[in-house]
């Protein structure tokens, strides 16, 4: 189920440091994958992270978009999809819809 990153260095860079703050500020964060396919070559296309959250509500695959944060040191748009480990194993085992996504590297706290 995992991925190889494809994103470009600035970009990927920008998916980890994201992905650190979600960890950091958010003690329930079990797990943070990268989406794929994502199309590097386009700035407006965002950044999108898969969040393993203990505890969320089991809703389903709900992607929730941001802006751009350069104040922040976000230069790019990211889409955020939380969901719980249930719903995890569930995308892994094929019976949760995930899209024409797949789930891509694993980036860590």
């Amino acid at each position: 189920m995992e991925g190889e990153a494809t994103m470009s260095s600035p970009k990927l860079e920008a998916a980890r440091k994201l992905a650190k703050a979600h960890f950091r500020v958010d003690p329930q964060v079990r797990r943070i994958h990268l989406i794929q396919p994502n199309h590097d070559q386009n700035p407006d296309e965002p950044i999108k992270l898969l969040e393993v959250v203990e505890g969320t509500l089991e809703c389903g695959i709900l992607p929730v978009g941001f802006v751009p944060d350069p104040a922040h040191g976000l230069d790019y748009p990211s889409v955020i999809v939380e969901v719980s480990p249930r719903e995890y194993e569930a995308i892994e085992g094929g019976k949760l819809n995930f899209k024409d996504w797949t789930v891509g590297e694993e980036l860590l706290a």
